[in-house]
């Protein structure tokens, strides 16, 4: 038999599994060997460890063995660690073998075909197969790597740079731009640095961005919801700074209660209730895990929540505005925050979220700019546009007598509407050949059924709301049956009738 050619074989190929992923494993397994035992003591005393306040999670912390390895690699191999990874910009994606080259280590590499390991004691064995010292500079690589992805900051160029800091002066109206001697800390701070709130995780700053309101141009500048904080301390006194002003959120509000909780009982201080704690961590599933809470699967599933929710929280809970926002310089500089790209607009200095079609020539542009900006001719305002008949080429500079109507035509493709997109496109007609039917059909129809209707003065049968089929209005079909085509000898009938030119 001869093979199809048609037929396509797509090869499974492994996806690498990154360091820091393998890492952050080692990392939680080693985290929840001290936590679920206090976990336990605390549910022997009828409190949930859901959070932990500062002392237990200092605690808590400190008796993590990965911790503790990474804590022993001397200050000077940390440090060389972590400019490694600081200088490689995709760190964050690579595997276990790849970084322990970049450190000089070798005979390290992952378990699995995809660069990683089979749990985290596979893990620990692939790490600490050079020994300890390799795996405390593999850790302290990985988790340098992780803080690095969280904002990535990409240099445009010299040119980039100039071309926004002139947009900006023309902005702000200076009219004191000059190419050599001009700064951009000379600007407002809400104008040339990026303003983040790291809590709750919100970018103060006024961008431009696709979707929701459609706006002609874009000419906001400065921040939303913050407050100006001045220093009234010594050392920095009437310095100035941004801050959060959102009002506290239902989580942090809770979160605060469990910090509480947890301050007050001061479980730890307790004594230990061994057979309880023992009943409790031998108990037998009685049930799926899907169980309810009830059931020893209930258990399991609270101490895997409790325990993820531990690892990633903050020694202390802090409403927006306790501390100042994330401020980086953005002049000449793209962005990554929070999986989004932000930049300045190399033509007007605005804002904006950067998607791959914000381009205009080589440069970063918002598309929302002056049309003066961008050196183009303006656009002529509406009321001042030249309206031209679509059926019958009749124009109307001054707009006098009846007002004339344009439509959407996404399906039209005379004139201008040949180099717009779809959603763009309109058609204008004169009082003289305006139909109440010519909204709809240019949705539906191409333009030259609806003009050829329109010269013989008839109305265009365009869709099937009316619950007509497609052999009712002309289409080859079936067989129909004796009633089906009784009706459809009626609609024939009555399509006919509509097209028939109507006598003056």
């Amino acid at each position: 038999m001869r093979a199809n050619p048609c037929v396509l074989f797509v090869l499974a190929v492994h996806q690498k599994i990154p360091l820091v992923s393998v890492a952050s494993d080692l990392w939680a397994v080693a985290f929840r060997t001290n936590f679920l035992v206090f976990w336990a003591h605390c549910m022997s005393k009828s409190l949930r460890a859901s959070r932990l306040d500062a002392v237990q999670h200092r605690a808590i912390h400190g008796l993590n063995a990965a911790t503790k390895l990474t804590l022993a690699l001397p200050a000077p191999q940390q440090l060389a660690a972590q400019r490694v990874a600081l200088q490689h910009p995709s760190a964050g994606l690579l595997t276990i073998e790849e970084a322990a080259s970049l450190l000089g280590i070798h005979g390290v590499r992952g378990t699995s075909s995809n660069g990683g390991a089979k749990g985290a004691a596979d893990a620990l064995r692939a790490l600490s197969s050079s020994g300890a010292e390799a795996a405390a500079s593999l850790l302290v690589f990985a988790r340098m790597a992780w803080v690095s992805e969280q904002i990535i900051i990409v240099d445009l160029g010299t040119e980039t740079k100039r071309r926004q800091l002139r947009a900006l002066y023309k902005r702000l109206g200076r009219t004191d731009y000059h190419a050599l001697s001009s700064r951009f800390d000379e600007l407002p701070v809400q104008a040339t640095h990026l303003h983040a709130c790291v809590e709750c995780h919100r970018v103060a700053n006024a961008y431009c961005t696709e979707g929701g309101k459609v706006v002609p141009t874009f000419n906001e500048l400065g921040v939303s919801s913050s407050m100006l904080c001045t220093e009234c301390t010594h050392p920095t006194v009437g310095k100035t700074h941004i801050r959060c002003a959102k009002r506290s959120s239902a989580a942090l509000r809770t979160a605060l209660t469990f910090e509480e909780t947890m301050l007050e009982r001061e479980v730890e201080k307790e004594e230990p209730n061994l057979v309880a704690v023992m009943s409790l961590l031998s108990e037998q599933r009685s049930a799926a895990a899907s169980s309810s809470e009830e059931t020893g699967g209930g258990v399991a599933a609270r101490v895997r929540r409790d325990a993820k929710n531990a690892l990633e929280q903050q020694a202390k809970a802090l409403a927006c505005g306790e501390q100042p926002m994330l401020c980086v310089s953005i002049v000449g500089r793209a962005i990554r925050l929070w999986d989004d790209w932000y930049a300045l607009c190399s033509l007007c200095g605005g804002m904006l979220r950067v998607l791959p079609q914000h381009r205009y020539g080589g440069e970063i542009c918002c598309c929302k700019c002056d049309a003066q900006m961008l050196g183009l001719p303006a656009p002529e305002p509406l009321e001042r546009r030249i309206s031209t008949c679509r059926y019958c080429s009749a124009v109307d500079p001054e707009r006098k007598g009846a007002r004339w109507k344009a439509v959407k035509a996404p399906l039209d493709l005379a004139g201008d509407n040949a180099v717009l997109p779809p959603p763009m496109r309109t058609a204008v007609y004169c009082p003289k050949h305006w139909r109440s039917w010519l909204a709809g059909a240019h949705r539906v129809l191409p333009t030259r059924v609806i003009l050829s209707h329109i010269a013989h003065n008839a109305k265009p049968i365009y869709s099937t709301a009316v619950k007509r089929t497609a052999e009712e209005l002309g289409f080859d079909g079936e067989v129909l049956s004796g009633r089906r085509r009784k009706r459809k000898g009626a609609v024939q009938e009555e399509v006919a009738e509509a097209r028939r030119p109507k006598q003056a």
